[in-house]
């Protein structure tokens, strides 16, 4: 496994994700411009559009296969549902329509905030839900929580504190290489981004299986 991008989104001043520099990788694109923000008093990243309108970012470092993980800290404090923030991948630099993304959404009654987590794969713009988790603890809004969406031949999952919370067979979107990350209003705050180049040991798998399976006939006709 090989970390590709990282960004703790520390900055000076209030600072447009488009114009902030990572930590580690080669820069930011946003799907519309001054949208999402660098906040300097407490080092993350928030959408700052104070309406229902999903923004997207992309980190410009090509992870150079199918196979990545996608890892934010987010913050989601607030009883709506219509604030959430998380991870992306499978992204391209061509649109901002395909990718599979993770989402946490805030929720809840009265004070007590309870997130509900999200796997979304969207083509053309399409989006389709695969898999979700409710976390019933109490007010787990009020804490921040660290979401991977890891991409592989075989599944996409979602992992929420390190634990496997949803996961999906579906497979597609080949050839995108790019992660990024996604939110929706300023209470969903986003914190150390990383992308990650990993190994997916499916094909090689397949191949050891088509080898043994050609020994096997090899065998077969030599014995007839």
């Amino acid at each position: 496994m090989a970390l590709l991008a990282q960004d703790t989104f520390t900055v000076g001043v209030d600072t447009v994700l488009e114009s902030h520099t990572p930590d580690i990788g080669t820069g930011w694109s946003v799907e519309t411009a001054a949208k999402l923000t660098c906040d300097a008093a407490g080092d993350y990243c928030y959408a700052n559009q104070a309406n229902n309108t999903r923004h997207w970012g992309r980190e410009g470092t090509s992870i150079g296969a199918d196979a990545m993980d996608v890892t934010v800290d987010i913050l989601v404090n607030n009883v709506n549902n219509n604030r959430f923030c998380g991870p992306a991948g499978r992204m391209t630099t061509a649109n901002w329509g395909n990718q599979y993304n993770a989402e946490a959404q805030g929720g809840g009654i009265g004070g007590n905030v309870q997130l509900t987590y999200f796997l979304f794969k969207a083509v053309s713009s399409v989006r389709t839900q695969l898999g979700s988790w409710a976390d019933t603890s109490t007010n787990n809004g009020a804490s921040t929580h660290t979401v991977k969406l890891e991409i592989r031949t075989a599944a996409k999952k979602v992992f929420v504190d390190g634990i496997e919370r949803i996961s999906s067979a579906d497979d597609s979107l080949a050839g995108n290489h790019y992660a990024g990350l996604t939110g929706q209003r300023l209470e969903a705050q986003m914190d150390n981004f990383k992308s990650e180049s990993v190994n997916d040991p499916l094909p090689s798998k397949i191949l050891e299986s088509s080898l043994l399976q050609l020994n096997r006939m090899s065998e077969a006709a030599v014995g007839a």
